[in-house]
C-alpha cells in the first residue's frame, strides 16, 4: 500500500506569440462599458447569477503566459518557449490573483489592457505550488483604483450553486452556473501536493484556469483545472485564498503548514492485531518522518495516530469536518494549521495510548534530502573534468517520464524516499 505524504501534503488568442525567447505573461483587463454589453453568455443565466458576475466583471482579467523550463540534464540550457492561457482577478488596486501553475517558469510579465493594446509591466510577487496560488503586482500602475474591497465567501456546501465568470471569444463577459458535486482533498496539477478542493459540475465549458467562482457578490474560489469530457471543474475555495492573501500581505511569507511525516492507512487486520489496537481504535500508521521536522522529534515509525487536535480518525485517515463532512485529515494540517503551531495528537505506541504535541513545519523542501523543486527552479551546477555536478531534485528524476521510479538509478530513488 502506498505511503502518503503529510509534508504539505482554450480560449482563442488573438495575440501573436512573442518573438523574444524569454517568457512573457500578458493579461487582458475587461472594462465594462454597459451592463447590456457585459452579460453575453452562451447559456442564459438567471438574473441573480448575472448580477453576481457583473459585480466582479471589472476585476476579471485574461492571462497569457509564454514560459520556458530548464533542461534537467543540461542545466545551462532551456527548453523551447511555449505558452498557456487563463484568467486572474483583481483583488486590490495593482494586485491580481491567479494560479501558480499558470505563471510557472515565466521570465517576463506584461499586462495588456483589453481593446486598447496598452502594455503594462507586471511582476509575480509570490507563487506557491503547495497551494497553486500566485499573486501578481503592477508596480508602475494602480489598475483597479476605486474598486470596492473584494469580499470572500465562506466554505461551500455539497450541492451548492456557484457562478463561473470568464470571457467568450469576443472578449465579452460569459457566465455559467455550476453545482458543487464533491468536496475532497485532491492532487494539485503537476506536483506531489494535495489540497481540499471543490469538484463543480458545469453547465458550460470552462475556458481556462484562474476563472473566479462566485456566490452572490463574493469570491468563492478560483478554477484550477477542467475536464471537458465530464464537465467537472476543480475549484480552490475562498478560505485558502483568504489565508494565502493574508500571509502574502504580512511578510515574510510562510505558506501552508507541513506535518513532516509519511503515513499509511491501517486496514490490515493482521497488522492491527500485531499493534494490539483492538476493534475499538482506528487511525493511521506513521511510516517515516522528515529529518529536521517537528515530527522527527515527536513521532516514530509504526506509531499510530488516533486523533489530531481532538478529531478522531478512521482507518483510512478521514475525520468528520464541521464544514465539509468526511475529509482526509491532511486538511487539518494544511487548511487549519500554520507553520510553528503546536498540535496535540493522540497516538498508540508500544501497546498504550498517549498524547504528544507536534510542531508543524513550513516548506518541506527546506529540510528535504532531495527537494521536490516542483516549479523547476534552475539549480546551481559545476562543470569540471567533463562532468556536470548539481544538486539532485525530484524535478530531474521526473524528467525520466511517467514511470520514472522504475527508470532512475535505485540509489537515487532510495535517497529521495529515505529523505521524506
Amino acid at each position: 500500500m502506498t505511503a502518503h505524504p503529510c509534508i504539505d501534503v482554450r480560449w482563442r488568442a488573438s495575440l501573436r506569440r512573442a518573438a523574444s525567447s524569454c517568457a512573457m505573461l500578458t493579461f487582458l483587463l475587461f472594462v465594462p462599458i454597459a451592463s447590456a454589453q457585459t452579460n453575453s453568455s452562451a447559456i442564459a443565466a438567471p438574473s441573480s447569477e448575472r448580477s453576481s458576475a457583473a459585480a466582479v466583471a471589472s476585476r476579471l482579467v485574461r492571462i497569457t503566459v509564454t514560459f520556458q523550463t530548464q533542461n534537467p540534464f543540461q542545466p545551462w540550457l532551456f527548453q523551447a518557449p511555449d505558452n498557456r492561457s487563463g484568467y486572474g482577478i483583481l483583488i486590490a488596486p495593482g494586485e491580481v490573483l491567479t494560479t501558480e501553475h499558470l505563471v510557472r517558469n515565466h521570465t517576463h510579465v506584461e499586462l495588456l489592457r483589453a481593446r486598447t493594446g496598452e502594455k503594462i509591466a507586471a511582476k509575480v510577487t509570490i507563487a506557491d505550488p503547495r497551494l497553486n496560488l500566485a499573486l501578481l503586482t503592477l508596480p508602475a500602475h494602480r489598475v483597479g483604483e476605486g474598486l470596492p474591497a473584494l469580499t470572500t465567501a465562506g466554505p461551500l456546501r455539497l450541492h451548492e450553486d456557484i457562478t463561473i465568470a470568464q470571457f467568450d471569444d469576443d472578449e465579452d463577459l460569459q457566465t455559467a452556473q455550476g453545482t458543487v458535486s464533491q468536496i475532497a482533498v485532491d492532487a494539485l496539477p503537476d506536483g506531489p501536493f494535495s489540497l481540499l478542493a471543490y469538484q463543480v459540475l458545469m453547465q458550460l465549458n470552462a475556458t481556462g484556469e484562474g476563472a473566479p467562482a462566485l456566490v452572490s457578490n463574493e469570491l468563492a474560489g478560483i478554477v484550477t483545472a477542467y475536464q471537458s469530457s465530464t464537465r467537472i471543474a476543480t475549484v480552490i475555495g475562498a478560505p485558502f485564498i483568504a489565508r494565502f492573501l493574508e500571509d502574502a500581505h504580512t511578510p515574510p511569507y510562510q505558506g501552508p503548514a507541513s506535518g513532516g511525516f509519511m503515513w499509511k492507512p491501517l486496514v490490515d487486520p493482521a497488522k492491527r492485531d500485531w499493534l494490539k489496537l483492538g476493534d475499538e481504535r482506528n487511525g493511521i500508521m506513521v511510516v517515516s518522518t522528515q529529518p529536521g521536522s517537528g515530527a522527527e522529534a515527536t513521532l516514530r515509525s509504526m506509531d499510530v495516530i488516533l486523533s489530531w487536535d481532538g478529531h478522531p480518525f478512521d482507518a483510512l485517515g478521514y475525520y468528520e469536518d464541521p464544514d465539509f463532512g468526511r475529509i482526509e485529515f491532511t486538511h487539518l494540517v494544511k487548511g487549519k494549521g500554520a507553520p510553528g503551531d503546536s498540535v496535540p495528537i493522540s497516538i498508540w505506541r508500544d501497546g498504550a495510548q498517549q498524547t504528544v504535541n507536534l510542531t508543524l513545519g513550513g516548506d518541506p523542501d527546506l529540510n528535504a534530502l532531495v527537494p521536490e523543486n516542483v516549479a523547476g527552479a534552475r539549480a546551481p551546477y559545476l562543470m569540471t573534468g567533463g562532468f556536470v555536478m548539481r544538486e539532485l531534485d525530484v524535478y530531474t528524476l521526473r524528467a525520466y517520464g511517467q514511470d520514472w521510479r522504475a527508470k532512475v538509478d535505485p540509489q537515487l530513488l532510495h535517497f529521495y524516499i529515505a529523505g521524506k
